[in-house]
């Protein structure tokens, strides 16, 4: 039995939101420090890493779902579950002075991509750990020089 191609997309939709829904609700960020905005925004970027490593996350999330859907639904989808948390981290930052001020729109989108490649660079690492880590780092280093 073939199925349409419009079906296949609508069900990948559907298994991206849910798996999108999935990753936000194993995001941990208690315990951190509510007076460090821009730690937190760090800690969370690194859960976003970690969680980029599940291979569900990775097939749905990062490789099937640009296929599928197509890069522009793809990266709405992206706009959609993880800008919004972006922007209100910087957002914050900047309230707290830990950021200096910048377009916070722009900015989020650039961090958002700057995840989203690294996360792409996982599922394709040999050594998805230490790949990982470096991403860790480099991603903690972007962070650290928004810093006021």
């Amino acid at each position: 039995m073939k199925v349409p191609a419009p079906a296949i997309s609508t069900s990948l939709e559907s298994a991206k939101a849910a798996s999108s829904r999935r990753a936000s609700a194993r995001f941990d960020l208690s315990g951190l420090d509510g007076d460090d905005p821009l730690g937190v925004l760090i800690a969370a970027s690194g859960q976003f890493l970690d969680l980029s490593l599940d291979s569900e996350v990775q097939r749905i999330a990062l490789l099937d779902g640009a296929a599928v859907l197509g890069w522009e639904a793809w990266h709405e989808a992206e706009r959609r579950y993880g800008l919004g948390l972006i922007e209100a981290g910087l957002e914050a930052a900047i309230a707290a002075g830990q950021v200096r001020p910048l377009p916070v729109a722009e900015a989020a989108l650039m961090l958002l991509g700057a995840l989203m490649e690294a996360a792409l660079q996982l599922t394709r690492a040999a050594d998805r750990a230490a790949a990982r880590e470096r991403a860790g780092a480099a991603l903690g280093a972007l962070l650290e020089g928004l810093r006021a």
